[in-house]
């Protein structure tokens, strides 16, 4: 469960951050907001992979770790991340198939699906 939380604490860090607004009339966000938003996809997207393929509790604390290390050190060189919306839709996607990975490699097997 451990690893769940800090799975979602360290996601949380990109799905509470800023959306672009680029105002009136402007053509829409910056290609850094772009830019920035899709390196962390592009990450998160890679931890969330990683994440789907532990088997073990181990696995998952990891990953979690590595989650939480990265996601400090992100903010720590570029700040909080801004996104456009649809960067937001894709971030609570791959934050929730991370987080059900997570918990589905720290739960205990199941008999009915051939655990002891």
């Amino acid at each position: 469960m451990r690893s769940l939380v800090l799975v979602l604490v360290a996601v949380s860090v990109f799905a509470c951050g800023k959306k672009s607004d680029p105002g009136a009339g402007s053509a829409g966000p910056s290609p850094a907001v772009v830019s920035h938003g899709e390196a962390a996809l592009a990450k998160m997207s890679e931890l969330r992979d990683q994440a789907c393929a532990c088997k073990t509790k181990e696995c998952a604390d990891g990953v979690s770790a590595a989650v939480k290390k990265w996601s400090a050190d992100d903010l720590k060189a570029n700040g909080p991340l801004t996104y456009t919306d649809a960067q937001s839709a894709r971030i609570v996607k791959i934050a929730g198939d991370m987080g059900m990975c997570v918990e589905h490699a720290i739960s205990p097997p199941h008999p009915e699906q051939g655990g002891e």
